[in-house]
């Protein structure tokens, strides 16, 4: 590896975007991704001469990283399974699909009902997670 980036190849699974395709599928700007690649969160490598993010991969390192820097906090939760249909939204979305108020949010995440990646100051949901996970506390139809 060097400079964050895979040199040799070698797929993950999920499915392959470029920078602007990995700050869309998370709902970031490609300046934040460009930090996750700094801390080393995330990588991608090299494909004819245009670096290539294999999303799967990417969730993955994700939830780890968030899992490990905030154990302490209830709400972490890695993902059991992802696919390549992963959808990740902010807060407002989420209030806007379960019509509730951002501040609802925040108690459910503090309460463990919502699975979400934080980076610093940067938290994503995983809808689909949320939805089965609110669906299983019978707070969703």
């Amino acid at each position: 590896m060097k400079d964050g980036i895979e040199m040799d190849g070698g797929s993950t699974g999920g499915v392959q975007v470029n920078k602007r395709g990995l700050a869309d599928h998370y709902g970031v700007g490609v300046r934040t991704l460009e930090n996750w690649m700094s801390w080393k969160i995330i990588h991608g490598r090299m494909v004819s001469g245009e670096l290539i993010y294999e999303t799967r991969e990417c969730d993955r390192r994700l939830f780890d990283f968030s899992s490990k820097t905030n154990e302490n906090q209830k709400g972490i939760k890695p993902m059991k399974t992802q696919n390549e249909n992963t959808a990740f939204g902010d807060k407002t979305t989420l209030a806007g699909r379960y019509g509730v108020s951002k501040r609802t949010i925040n108690e459910w995440m503090r309460a463990g009902l919502l699975i979400y990646i934080k980076v610093r100051h940067v938290v994503r949901f995983d809808l689909l997670a949320c939805d089965e996970s609110l669906k299983k506390y019978s707070m969703l139809n």
